[in-house]
């Protein structure tokens, strides 16, 4: 490969990196932040439904889009989107762990406020860095794919080095002098992992960083622009060719209409309406269509919207470490997943469903879980965390797995809207199961949290 275009590849690659890094940073960084917060269990379902109320931004920048498209410049967006990024991940270095009074509750106010903007960064990036890499050639489109599953690998391997850190318990003795008696009480120590929560965002502010030059350098380099402007050459020729094709497709048949009687002509039209895509693969009609909606909503209720809120009520009554474990494999199982869908994939519905089945029965037992806290079935046990752990990641995968299946069949098969309402509904059942949670935790006594020191288990 010649370097040049080596480089751009690079660049483009770095460039997807950027576009989940910081929210793949925060949650996989949920264990320790948990364990610090004064919100503690109920953290999770806060950031949760914050992420899904930073759909606002891309939200807005559609709209400037289609109506107000003057106004709208993409790069300028792309820079400011960047910018706020790297203000946002620079502070949460140095204010991640500060707390505020709020309505007499302590709050993490500074964390709420920087997650918001980076949630509201990463959620604009699907509709500005995607636009923007569109303009490349097609091979440098797979590289930002490659790009963007990596900002869910990089932050998992970096959270896996950190470690989980340890809580242990210490037992105090408090004694009355004027009743001469004395007391016995427990407390829980935790002990930093191998480096701490500001070392970690300043990794990611790192990744912001490499992902801002690499934009700045795909806009400045020529040998990038080229890629570009060649690019639009060629498909301004393909588009020229296929408008002469089409004229000229249309002239034959007002030639070949008009020798036909209007009976003739209208069976014609109906059976060429009636004839498959020219490329042999099967519409998708409006059945089907519902069908794999419903799955492509299920699965996004399950994986963006219910178990991200209940993690730390699923998982800590198995431990720190195996909390740790199983926000940071299941974060790396979703890019694994997607990768996975490109090599082996599946066209049969029945097929499809059946992953869902399975992939909802992981879920299940990990709800069911969540509601046994702070002493969920085999907690004292081995077996307990580890089969918490692997039910993590097969949930995350199987579902991945399946709404990347899903959309490589309406974007084979489906209308040109397929894909806008593919994305449409993956919002709505992120929002729907993050706001379910949300209120349950917030209202209800469904879950219950603990104490490792002071809650006994039987």
């Amino acid at each position: 490969m010649d370097p040049k275009r080596f480089t751009v590849h690079m660049l483009v690659c770095f460039f997807g990196m950027g576009s989940w890094i910081a929210i793949n940073g925060v949650w996989v960084e949920l264990p320790i932040l948990v364990i610090k917060s004064p919100e503690q269990w109920n953290l999770p379902s806060t950031l949760a439904i914050t992420t899904q109320l930073a759909n606002i931004s891309p939200l807005l920048v559609t709209l400037v889009q289609i109506f107000r498209p003057k106004m709208y410049n993409r790069n300028l967006v792309i820079y400011s989107v960047l910018t706020v990024g790297l203000l946002s991940t620079l502070l949460l270095i140095f204010l991640c762990d500060k707390t505020a009074h709020v309505g007499g509750r302590e709050i993490s106010l500074a964390l709420y406020i920087l997650y918001f903007a980076l949630a509201c960064v990463d959620c604009t990036s699907s509709v500005t860095f995607l636009p923007f890499t569109v303009e490349l050639e097609n091979s440098f489109l797979t590289t930002f794919f490659i790009g963007e599953g990596l900002s869910g690998v990089f932050p998992s391997v970096v959270a896996l080095l950190q470690g989980a850190g340890k809580t242990y318990c210490v037992e105090e003795s408090t004694v009355n002098v004027s009743r001469n008696q004395s007391t016995n009480a427990k407390h829980s120590v935790y002990e930093e992992p191998r480096f701490s929560e500001k070392v970690f965002f300043g990794f990611v502010f790192l990744m912001m960083m490499l992902c801002s030059i690499s934009f700045v350098l795909l806009n400045t380099l020529s040998f990038a622009k080229q890629c570009r402007v060649c690019w639009s050459d060629n498909s301004n020729n393909l588009n020229e060719k296929r408008r002469k094709l089409r004229i000229r497709g249309k002239e034959e048949k007002v030639k070949e209409s008009s020798k036909k009687t209007d009976l003739e002509s209208s069976k014609f039209i109906k059976a060429d309406q009636q004839k498959p895509p020219s490329s042999g693969v099967p519409s998708l009609n409006s059945r089907s269509f519902f069908y794999l909606l419903c799955l492509v909503l299920w699965a996004n209720i399950v994986t963006n919207g219910v178990l991200p809120s209940i993690s730390s009520y699923t998982c800590i009554p198995y431990g720190q470490t195996a909390y740790h474990f199983a926000i940071t494999l299941g974060n790396l199982a979703n890019p694994l997943a997607c990768f996975l869908a490109m090599f082996v994939t599946t066209r049969h519905y029945q097929g499809i469903g059946c992953l869902s089945f399975l992939g909802t029965a992981f879920g299940i037992y990990l709800f069911y879980l969540a509601l046994q806290s702070p002493c969920p079935l085999l907690v004292n046990t081995f077996a307990g965390p580890f089969i918490m752990v692997l039910s993590f990641i097969a949930v995350v995968a199987v579902l991945s797995y399946v709404k990347v299946t899903i959309g490589q069949i309406f974007r084979e098969r489906g209308s040109k809207q397929s894909l806008l309402i593919y994305g449409a509904v993956v919002q709505l059942g992120s929002f729907l199961g993050a706001l379910t949670m949300f209120l349950l935790l917030q209202c209800s006594n469904y879950f219950e949290g603990g104490d490792i020191c002071t809650t006994a288990c039987h």
